[in-house]
């Protein structure tokens, strides 16, 4: 159970960086994942993948994102490839449309006993400029992969 004096961005932000880091060593093969800074400003280019999860009384859009290289890394730890050339962009896209897709699954898990009923959308690849919706609460983290840094976005809504 959740500690329910946190505000729901915060306790999004933590499933989302616990997810994160078991899925990168579990489906990633990461020796060494952690958080390296719980709260950061929310960067407005992103290069990676967002999903949405959407609940009875609030929706997230989730996001996460690293430079286009590390994108590579993860794509290709995420296929088990290893040789020095790049993966072509579509690899990547779906790939890191994959990996948002099983932290999203997590979080999903974690904030379940709560708010039962959410629901995941589909992965939607960015490579550019997203602002959050007016009216809003987001937050970002940092999250090390081994020696790359990941961002972890979330984008709070609330019904009224």
């Amino acid at each position: 159970m959740w500690d329910l004096s946190a505000s729901i961005i915060d306790l999004v932000l933590t499933s989302a960086q616990e997810s994160l880091c078991s899925v990168a060593t579990s489906a990633l093969a990461f020796e060494d994942a952690h958080v390296t800074e719980r709260r950061v400003a929310v960067p407005t280019t992103l290069f990676g993948a967002m999903i949405s999860i959407v609940g009875d009384t609030e929706s997230i859009e989730l996001a996460i994102s690293s430079a286009p290289s590390v994108g590579q890394r993860l794509a290709k730890a995420l296929l088990m490839e290893d040789g020095p050339s790049d993966l072509p962009e579509s690899d990547v896209v779906d790939s890191l449309g994959e990996i948002a897709n099983m932290i999203a699954g997590g979080v999903k898990k974690r904030l379940a006993p709560d708010r039962p009923g959410l629901r995941l959308g589909l992965p939607l690849f960015v490579d550019g400029t997203v602002e959050g919706k007016r009216g809003g609460e987001s937050g970002a983290s940092i999250v090390r992969l081994g020696d790359a840094d990941v961002h972890v976005i979330a984008y709070l809504h609330q019904s009224r």
